[in-house]
């Protein structure tokens, strides 16, 4: 009986901490990123002039589930909605338009502050710091 009932108090705690690492997450994320840097492997085979500068983008989160993506040199923003997983590990984004040769790809979020996120996709990791 002892068994059970400390099976149950695990589940309970990992059920909760599961919960509160999804709101945690999804919270966090709301607000405007400045990307920063993309570090990607050298098996990706991405030319290092076709990764975007530092600052050339800003990607803002609204909490209804929406973002906006404005890149310097382009006056059309990319919108989108987006998705925090249960866990509160992936984002999931889908843009409004979809263009020729883009993919909408999840993307593991890792906090490093409060103020520093980095968005790992298959390809390279996006560094963003917050919009202050």
């Amino acid at each position: 009986m002892n068994q059970l009932k400390s099976l149950l108090i695990l589940l309970i705690i990992f059920t909760t901490t599961t919960a509160f690492a999804q709101k945690e997450n999804a919270q966090k994320i709301q607000g405007c990123w400045v990307f920063k840097k993309m570090v990607a492997p050298a098996s990706a085979n991405i030319p290092q002039e076709s990764m975007p500068p530092a600052d050339s983008i800003t990607v803002c989160f609204e909490a209804n589930g929406k973002y906006t993506s404005t890149m310097a040199n382009n006056t059309v923003p990319i919108t989108g909605q987006y998705q925090v997983s249960e866990d509160g590990k992936t984002i999931t984004q889908q843009r409004d338009v979809q263009e020729e040769y883009t993919v909408d790809e999840d993307a593991t979020i890792e906090f490093t502050s409060e103020n520093a996120v980095i968005l790992k996709l298959e390809y390279a990791h996006l560094y963003f710091e917050r919009k202050l």
